[in-house]
Parts: structure tokens; sequence; C-alpha cells
């Protein structure tokens, strides 16, 4: 004998209603990670750690470096571009840490919004602070 179809329709209200919690729980863990210049303005936002997103796949670090050190260079201390090995490709983001948290402000200005110069990508590119804060933790 199989359940009521009240208990089914309970089961499925409450997949339902927990979906949306876990949908508002990543907006909220999204939300966290987003660059407020006015909170670093005031200094109310001290974090340094920035991921880059949407890099174009064919990008390498030597071209990335290239990128950021045209108007950066000197303003922070590591940069981190995953590879995938097997295909010979970044996979699309990488890590940067300023120096200071005032270094951002320029830098998102240059970066975030912007499309890739290289291989007519309609990539954006994109930026939030990492998970992982500071140097000594990347």
């Amino acid at each position: 004998m199989g359940l009521p179809p009240t208990s089914i329709d309970g089961l499925i209200e409450r997949g339902r209603s927990r979906r949306m919690e876990n949908n508002g729980t990543q907006i909220d863990s999204k939300k966290q990670f987003q660059l407020d210049l006015d909170k670093i303005v005031s200094g109310e936002d001290t974090r340094t750690t920035l991921m880059i997103k949407n890099i174009p796949n064919k990008y390498t670090s030597k071209m990335l470096l290239v990128a950021i050190d045209e108007n950066h260079k000197g303003t922070y201390d590591f940069l981190y571009l995953p590879i995938d090995f097997k295909n010979k490709c970044n996979v699309g983001y990488a890590f940067i840490n300023m120096l200071s948290p005032s270094h951002i402000i320029p830098f998102y200005e240059a970066f975030n919004g912007k499309k890739w110069e290289k291989f007519n990508s309609e990539k954006v590119a994109s930026l939030a602070y990492g998970r992982i804060q500071g140097r000594q933790l990347l």
C-alpha cells in the first residue's frame, strides 16, 4: 500500500521549501563575496584577495600578468591562474592578493565588467572577494 496523497504532497512541499532555503543561502553566501567600493573607501572592508572570473581559457599566466601589470604593477603580491594540464588551458578564474584594500578600487575600475582584449572573447571580467583571504593562507 502506498502513502496517502497528502503525505506525498507534504514531502514535495517540504522539498520545495528546502530548495528555496538553499537558494536563499546560496544568494546570501554570494553576497558576502561582492565588492562594495564604498566600504573599501571608508575602511570598513579590509579584505585584499580577489577572484577574477570569466577569464578566456586560452589566456596564459604570462598574458594575464601583462594585462594586470600594464597599470597595476607593484600593487599585488600574489597571482594564481589555475591550469587544467589535460586541456592545457586555464580554468577561467584566477586569484590575486592586493597589497592594500585601496589598490582594489583602480583594479576594479580597470577590469570589472570589461571584455578581455585577446582572442575576440565575448567573456566579461567579473571580480569578487576570494573565499580565502591573504597571501599567507593562499
